[in-house]
């Protein structure tokens, strides 16, 4: 949080909100060619993190914000799929019903390549997929291109089976 106060957002910024996922694609400027495109993302942050610090965005009203989170609530075993997903959409909603001129993007979530969470994972992406049409969002598919066929991550992608490497951003970026 230091170093966003730092680095304070602007009114039209393009912002990448998520966890370490996003944090260590670094500069989304740099990667995406857009000087208005900024980070937001924090290692290890859960969705509940994500809805205790939303005051920024919707005080800094970003022209685009592409959300990717999800991921660390289903490490820790106690909480669902499904209040993860109800997480998701209070997000949206909490920055929609205040910045009516941000256009939402929501990632599904990527694969891991733990086999316990691959259930869970598929759940909340299912919902958010039927619910993108009810609610204002746009949902960017992007599991499916780092998925192998029983549903883990493609490690040609990955670091370690969560985070991406460079061939991962790039796909990702894509």
């Amino acid at each position: 949080i230091k170093e966003f106060k730092s680095n304070p957002l602007q009114n039209g910024d393009v912002v990448f909100l998520g966890n370490s996922i996003t944090e260590q694609a670094e500069s989304w400027a740099d990667k995406t060619g857009n000087v208005k495109a900024k980070n937001r993302g924090i290692a290890g942050d859960t969705t509940e993190g994500v809805l205790a610090r939303l005051g920024e965005l919707t005080y800094f009203k970003p022209s685009k914000l592409f959300i990717l989170i999800g991921i660390n609530d289903l490490f820790h075993s106690d909480i669902s799929a499904k209040i993860t997903f109800q997480n998701i959409i209070k997000i949206v909603d909490e920055i929609a019903s205040k910045n009516k001129n941000t256009k939402i993007y929501v990632n599904t979530i990527l694969p891991t390549t733990d086999e316990t969470l691959i259930g869970k994972i598929n759940k909340i992406n299912t919902l958010l997929e039927e619910s993108s049409d009810k609610k204002p969002f746009e949902l960017i598919k992007i599991h499916q291109n780092f998925a192998l066929p029983e549903g883990k991550m493609n490690v040609d992608f990955s670091t370690d089976g969560v985070h991406l490497n460079k061939k991962g951003y790039t796909l990702w970026i894509n």
